[in-house]
């Protein structure tokens, strides 16, 4: 397995001293970030589409191995109707394609107003990706209505190659079922949005559940619905709703899973479970 580790974003206060060096100015902490995970989900994208300098000064200040994924913008997924998405997300992977190599996937996530009735739009809305994007491309689909979770949503996800997002996310259970249906897995530690007051170290041991979590992953790679060749991607991404300081929770899953991140590790919070 070949595990991409990151946190949804980088722009957190909480996190100068227990995580980005207290005198690092904040223009350089996505290139201080780059030392310590190989990937980043970001979010800005989704509220506005990013000028072409600023997505390739993403890329200059972060190594050849790392990797983003960008959130389409919610002109394509919250606010058109699906039937009317291709010309907004075609515009935003014109731009996201400045990242080059880096850009990893290419996240798209419906809001709980999208419904699997929409599901002949989407066919066709996925079907534009191949026509507009790199072969090293990734799509990835995360849905926030249950209705979508059927059999010919799937079949629809492997016709085009497009990952299902496996979401541990409070408001919908139904989300954390691994479903594959790419070469690739896409797992998002959400947990309950706002539910804690600060972000700068964790506030329980979410340890049985990364456990839980790693356990499931590695059984969906051994199943025969997993059609990846070669060593099967595992991109898992946490922010801070989902224990309360996403770089320690992705430093301890990484421990969990065995999997190698570069730099450093973070501070350990002595006593914090002792």
């Amino acid at each position: 397995m070949r595990w991409r580790l990151g946190t949804t974003g980088y722009f957190n206060r909480g996190w100068r001293g227990p995580f980005f060096p207290p005198g690092l100015p904040q223009s350089k902490w996505l290139s201080y970030y780059a030392t310590r995970f190989d990937a980043i989900e970001l979010n800005t994208t989704f509220h506005a589409l990013p000028t072409r300098d600023r997505v390739r000064s993403w890329a200059d200040k972060t190594p050849a191995e790392f990797r983003f994924s960008l959130k389409a913008p919610r002109a394509v997924t919250h606010d058109a109707d699906l039937r009317h998405a291709g010309g907004p997300l075609s515009e935003f992977l014109d731009v996201a394609s400045e990242l080059g190599a880096k850009l990893g996937v290419v996240l798209l996530q419906f809001g709980p107003h999208h419904g699997v009735h929409e599901l002949p739009a989407l066919d066709r809305l996925l079907g534009t990706l191949s026509t507009r994007s790199p072969s090293t491309l990734r799509c990835a689909v995360e849905f926030r209505d249950a209705s979508w979770l059927t059999p010919e949503t799937y079949r629809v996800l492997r016709v085009h190659g497009v990952a299902l997002v496996a979401s541990d996310l409070d408001e919908l259970p139904a989300a954390a079922g691994i479903v594959p249906t790419a070469d690739f897995l896409y797992v998002r530690l959400l947990g309950k949005h706002g539910r804690f007051e600060t972000d700068d170290h964790e506030l329980f041991d979410p340890t049985p559940r990364l456990t839980w979590w790693r356990d499931r992953l590695r059984r969906a790679i051994a199943s025969p619905q997993f059609g990846g060749s070669g060593p099967a991607v595992i991109w898992t991404l946490s922010n801070n709703d989902f224990a309360g300081h996403a770089p320690a929770t992705l430093r301890r899953f990484a421990k969990l899973a065995g999997a190698d991140l570069p730099g450093d590790a973070v501070k350990e919070q002595a006593g914090l479970f002792e």
